[in-house]
Protein backbone atom coordinates (compact mmCIF):
# COMPACT_ATOMS: atom_id res chain seq x y z
CA UNK A 1 0.00 0.00 0.00
CA UNK A 2 1.24 3.49 1.31
CA UNK A 3 3.43 4.89 3.67
CA UNK A 4 1.30 6.10 6.01
CA UNK A 5 -2.14 4.99 4.99
CA UNK A 6 -4.82 3.62 7.71
CA UNK A 7 -7.17 2.54 5.38
CA UNK A 8 -8.74 -0.68 5.17
CA UNK A 9 -8.91 -3.34 2.45
CA UNK A 10 -9.76 -6.45 3.70
CA UNK A 11 -10.10 -7.45 7.23
CA UNK A 12 -11.57 -10.10 9.79
CA UNK A 13 -13.21 -10.16 12.85
CA UNK A 14 -12.45 -13.84 14.49
CA UNK A 15 -15.68 -15.70 14.62
CA UNK A 16 -17.54 -13.21 13.09
CA UNK A 17 -17.03 -12.24 9.81
CA UNK A 18 -14.32 -11.08 7.18
CA UNK A 19 -14.58 -8.14 4.35
CA UNK A 20 -12.58 -7.51 1.28
CA UNK A 21 -12.57 -4.49 -0.81
CA UNK A 22 -11.47 -3.14 -4.07
CA UNK A 23 -12.06 0.30 -5.74
CA UNK A 24 -11.43 1.46 -9.27
CA UNK A 25 -10.66 4.42 -10.77
CA UNK A 26 -13.07 7.12 -10.56
CA UNK A 27 -13.28 8.17 -14.15
CA UNK A 28 -10.90 10.44 -16.31
CA UNK A 29 -8.38 9.22 -18.11
CA UNK A 30 -6.52 7.00 -15.59
CA UNK A 31 -3.76 8.99 -13.31
CA UNK A 32 -5.10 12.71 -14.67
CA UNK A 33 -4.92 15.24 -12.63
CA UNK A 34 -8.19 15.95 -13.48
CA UNK A 35 -9.11 13.16 -11.58
CA UNK A 36 -6.55 13.26 -8.67
CA UNK A 37 -8.41 16.71 -8.38
CA UNK A 38 -12.20 15.94 -8.82
CA UNK A 39 -11.18 12.87 -6.06
CA UNK A 40 -9.59 15.38 -3.64
CA UNK A 41 -12.73 17.96 -4.21
CA UNK A 42 -15.04 14.97 -3.16
CA UNK A 43 -12.71 13.96 0.01
CA UNK A 44 -12.83 17.43 0.75
CA UNK A 45 -16.20 18.06 0.52
CA UNK A 46 -17.15 15.19 3.42
CA UNK A 47 -17.15 11.73 1.30
CA UNK A 48 -14.51 9.57 2.81
CA UNK A 49 -11.91 7.56 1.04
CA UNK A 50 -13.14 4.08 0.58
CA UNK A 51 -10.74 2.18 3.00
CA UNK A 52 -10.99 5.00 5.72
CA UNK A 53 -14.77 4.27 5.49
CA UNK A 54 -13.79 0.72 6.13
CA UNK A 55 -11.44 1.15 9.08
CA UNK A 56 -14.44 2.73 10.69
CA UNK A 57 -16.92 0.57 10.12
CA UNK A 58 -14.21 -2.59 11.56
CA UNK A 59 -13.48 -0.48 14.68
CA UNK A 60 -17.56 -0.12 15.35
CA UNK A 61 -18.55 -3.03 14.52
CA UNK A 62 -18.14 -6.73 15.40
CA UNK A 63 -20.94 -8.33 13.68
CA UNK A 64 -21.65 -9.01 9.91
CA UNK A 65 -24.81 -6.97 10.29
CA UNK A 66 -23.33 -4.13 11.97
CA UNK A 67 -20.59 -3.92 9.53
CA UNK A 68 -23.39 -4.55 6.68
CA UNK A 69 -25.36 -1.77 7.57
CA UNK A 70 -22.59 0.69 8.47
CA UNK A 71 -20.56 0.05 5.19
CA UNK A 72 -23.23 -0.34 3.03
CA UNK A 73 -24.90 3.07 4.19
CA UNK A 74 -21.22 4.87 2.92
CA UNK A 75 -21.77 6.57 -0.49
CA UNK A 76 -18.55 5.80 -2.43
CA UNK A 77 -16.14 8.05 -4.19
CA UNK A 78 -15.18 5.40 -6.77
CA UNK A 79 -16.97 2.41 -7.79
CA UNK A 80 -15.75 -0.76 -5.70
CA UNK A 81 -16.71 -3.88 -4.91
CA UNK A 82 -17.18 -5.76 -1.19
CA UNK A 83 -16.80 -9.38 -0.61
CA UNK A 84 -18.04 -10.08 2.99
CA UNK A 85 -18.64 -13.50 4.60
CA UNK A 86 -19.85 -14.66 7.86
CA UNK A 87 -20.66 -17.11 9.76
CA UNK A 88 -24.02 -18.89 10.19
CA UNK A 89 -24.47 -18.08 14.12
CA UNK A 90 -24.47 -14.11 12.53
Amino acid sequence: MFGGYQGVATAYVEKSFSMSLNARGGGGEKGSIEQYFRIMGLIVSGLPEIGIASREAMIKCSTFDCFQEEFLAVETIVPMYLIMAGIEEN
